[in-house]
């Protein structure tokens, strides 16, 4: 819903009010504003870790049931290789938030 010319003035004369009251309230409503809430990083990382694992058991599984030797390999690579590569991207995140 679109504010009317009169409640846009109004709204910015209360931010100009609120950032000349209390400047650091001001800069963190600003700063929280343009964010929308996200999971902890270590949780999408977990999640995307258990998903890729668990589709690579399907490939490996499916691949046994057709009796195929490639599709077989190619679950076999995505179960051992992509957590592993999610787990080296989680560790140096670590290490970077650690770091500073």
């Amino acid at each position: 819903m679109a504010l009317r010319d009169q409640e846009i003035r109004q709204l910015a004369e209360i931010e100009r009010r609120l950032t000349e009251g209390d400047p650091r309230f001001a800069a963190t409503v600003r700063k929280l504003n343009g964010r929308r809430p996200r999971a902890p990083r270590a949780v999408r990382d977990v999640v995307v870790l258990l998903a890729t694992y668990l589709v690579g058991l399907a490939v490996i599984v499916l691949g046994t049931w057709w009796s195929s030797v490639v599709v077989v390999a190619v679950g076999a690579v995505v179960t051992a290789s992509l957590p592993v590569l999610v787990g080296y991207r989680a560790f140096h995140a670590w290490r970077e938030d650690r770091a500073g």
